[in-house]
């Protein structure tokens, strides 16, 4: 007949109970024959037993346990939740049974992660950003980021906003047909281009004249000036080196010469100039005296008028 483990146990404890008393009856102090022991070493007897629990004793070192036998029907009370379950870590919680109050035990579980519970949201790529998928859990607000298009680029048109001018500056306005983003741009002046002179009137010796020259850009814009009177047109000073001004005496007349007094015989032939002339005795004579003599005497006044024109002349400088 082969004997439970339970039967074994109660042979044991007896005879370790009858040892026991043996050895109060001799005397002998029962410590002296325990020992500690260690984790594994006990050898445990019953010392007890009811309904729902047995009692155990260790032979060596007195120790006892309890053991709650298993095929009762606990009384258990509501769960108690020690910890909460996070998305990533497990919770717990526990109950106490209410059979035994002398005896309270409970029972453990352990309650399991719950998880991340996303919500989606997607961004769509613009002409800067690329585009994405942003997961953000409801619970914990653990976010996840996922790629979903590159960056798509701007698109631009350029439109002139303002025609920069001769003196002022213009303005160029760029803009994105796809996100409207705007940049401008400073366009320079473009100058004057003004082109050839143009005579309005002309300039005479009474009064000034004038004129101007337009910009090309732009008409309204013109330079003008006045055109000044022409210069006196005179005839230019000869240059000729003066001779030195000298004061000559007036000529002295010359005294009249006496006629040459000539004899003649009865006729002579005078050549008076292309004339001829005949003549007869002393009257003849006379006439061609007088006739030499006048012409000499005029001759010497042309000569005498002659020299005092050149004087005046050299004597008087040219004023213009």
């Amino acid at each position: 007949m082969k004997r439970t483990q339970t039967q074994k146990n109660r042979i044991l404890s007896r005879f370790y109970a009858l040892c026991i008393a043996a050895l109060l009856v001799s005397g002998l102090p029962v410590a002296a024959f325990a020992k500690e022991c260690t984790a594994g070493q006990h050898d445990y007897y019953v010392t007890g037993q009811t309904e729902t629990t047995i009692t155990y004793r260790c032979k060596f070192c007195e120790a006892e346990y309890t053991e709650i036998l298993l095929g009762i029907e606990h009384e258990w009370g509501d769960w108690v939740v020690d910890k909460q379950p996070s998305c990533l870590e497990n919770g717990s919680a526990h109950r106490v049974c209410t059979k035994l109050p002398d005896q309270p035990h409970e029972q453990t579980k352990v309650i399991a992660a719950l998880g991340h519970a996303y919500q989606e949201r997607r961004t769509a790529a613009s002409c800067t950003a690329d585009g994405k998928i942003t997961r953000t859990c409801v619970r914990c607000n653990d976010v996840v980021v996922q790629p979903n298009g590159g960056a798509l680029g701007h698109i631009w048109q350029s439109s002139i906003v303002k025609q920069p001018d001769c003196e002022n500056t213009g303005v160029q306005q760029t803009v994105c047909t796809r996100c409207g983003e705007k940049t401008e741009e400073i366009l320079p002046a473009t100058g004057h281009n003004y082109g050839a002179w143009i005579t309005d009137k002309k300039a005479t010796q009474e009064q000034e004249g004038s004129r101007h020259k337009e910009c090309a850009n732009n008409n309204a814009h013109r330079i003008e000036e006045t055109i000044a009177k022409p210069a006196p047109t005179s005839k230019p000073p000869e240059t000729t080196t003066q001779a030195p001004i000298t004061t000559q005496p007036e000529p002295k007349p010359e005294p009249e010469p006496e006629p040459e007094k000539h004899h003649y015989t009865d006729m002579a032939i005078i050549t008076v100039g292309n004339i001829a002339v005949t003549a007869l005795g002393s009257s003849i004579l006379k006439d061609y005296a007088i006739i030499r003599w006048e012409k000499r005497r005029r001759l010497m006044r042309l000569a005498a008028a002659k020299a005092a024109r050149l004087q005046k002349f050299a004597s008087v400088r040219y004023i213009p």
